[in-house]
């Protein structure tokens, strides 16, 4: 089995000498041609040419941990902006969706714009991130006063004040608030 590295467009084979397999397609004209930048693996006995890709797609799977901002909120949907899985900054931007853990009659006292979550990816379907906030270590890591814009502190189990003009405000509060983003954000 022969191993080379080639690019998307570059010329493998004649449809004569090889298969076109799992990376590989023809290109009308009889030659055999690599999809995407990888490694060539030729089995001279199949008479096979395949390409493996180099770098894997990194994807979210159900069961992972996500840190993400809340960019939009409509109804009792927040918008999520996912920048961390399950502890490693992701070099692409993913697009989540995250909903109250319990019915509730205003959602600014779960989460608003700006915030940060710690949640878990709970579904993929109809290609959607769907999140969770569920669970004592899940909810608002870090959220901002809606007054100053100043970081709010911890001021009881659900409950935020702002150490600059006294604001108040509510939300669904991880137990990591304020300790899972220091030296990320």
């Amino acid at each position: 089995m022969t191993r080379r590295l080639v690019t998307p467009g570059e010329p493998i084979g004649l449809i004569e000498e090889y298969i076109s397999d799992e990376g590989t397609y023809e290109d009308g004209s009889g030659v055999v041609r690599g999809k995407y930048l990888g490694f060539l693996n030729i089995d001279k006995l199949k008479r096979e040419a395949t390409v493996s890709k180099i770098r894997k797609p990194i994807l979210l799977e159900i069961g992972d941990e996500i840190i993400g901002r809340i960019f939009n909120v409509s109804g009792v949907f927040g918008y999520v902006k996912i920048e961390i899985k399950n502890g490693e900054p992701l070099d692409r931007t993913f697009t989540g969706v995250v909903y109250p853990h319990r019915i509730v009659k205003d959602v600014s006292k779960v989460y608003r714009v700006g915030d940060h979550i710690y949640a878990r990816v709970i579904s993929l379907k109809n290609r959607t991130i769907h999140l969770s906030i569920a669970g004592k270590k899940y909810g608002v890591i870090k959220a901002f006063c809606r007054k100053c814009g100043a970081t709010l502190v911890k001021a009881g189990r659900e409950e935020l004040k702002c150490p600059k003009c006294g604001n108040k405000e509510i939300r669904k509060l991880s137990l990591y608030y304020n300790r899972l983003l220091e030296g990320l954000v």
